[in-house]
């Protein structure tokens, strides 16, 4: 029986620009959702399952990795292995995940302005799909696929990165924490910001 062959770790960012580009390419009810997943490194399920009642725009923070005028709690996820926003939420799989995150000044002003056109209630849902789900419902991550690929064809990044398979939204969390090493954040403070185990918690 042949062996399996090691897959190579992955290591795919993409800069603050490309970042831009791709939010002005994608569908506006999707922008604030591409922007923030770089803005906060929070994963897929995360921000699937974060709802207004979680943020505190108006309560200042330093995490330790970035320092801002609010703050946001990191509580649930939402489980979907269908992929097709009939999932379900549960709590955080380990306590290093769930965690309470700083927000700078362009990331409250994100979630203001995607509230301000796309907000249900209060402590509704942040990010919903449109169509005939309307506002409500859970993200399908079938369908914001093919969102994603048209904006990634719009934006010229669909050829890059063919060893990978191309650019994957959970990249963007990739990207934050490359953006935060890079600006010589300790790395006991990104993980922690990622929601990631350190030694000292396992």
């Amino acid at each position: 029986m042949a062996k399996s062959l090691p897959v190579a770790r992955r290591e795919v960012w993409v800069t603050r620009s490309q970042v831009d580009t791709l939010t002005e390419a994608i569908a506006p009810r999707y922008q604030a959702l591409v922007r923030l997943a770089a803005l906060t490194g929070m994963r897929s399920g995360e921000l699937a399952a974060l709802r207004w009642g979680d943020l505190r725009l108006s309560q200042p923070l330093n995490d330790g990795a970035v320092a801002g005028p609010g703050r946001l709690r990191v509580v649930r996820a939402f489980s979907d292995p269908r992929r097709n926003g009939n999932g379900h939420v549960k709590d955080p799989k380990s306590e290093a995940r769930r965690r309470t995150i700083a927000l700078d000044e362009e990331t409250c002003d994100t979630f203001r302005a995607h509230r301000e056109q796309f907000g249900d209630k209060d402590r509704g849902l942040v990010f919903t799909p449109g169509g005939p789900r309307g506002r409500g419902g859970a993200l399908a991550a079938n369908n914001f696929r093919r969102v994603w690929l048209r904006a990634l064809q719009q934006a010229g990044l669909d050829g890059g990165w063919p060893e990978y398979g191309g650019l994957h939204f959970h990249d963007l969390r990739h990207s934050h924490a490359t953006w935060l090493l890079a600006l010589r954040v300790p790395m006991i403070e990104v993980s922690a910001r990622l929601g990631m185990p350190t030694r000292s918690s396992r």
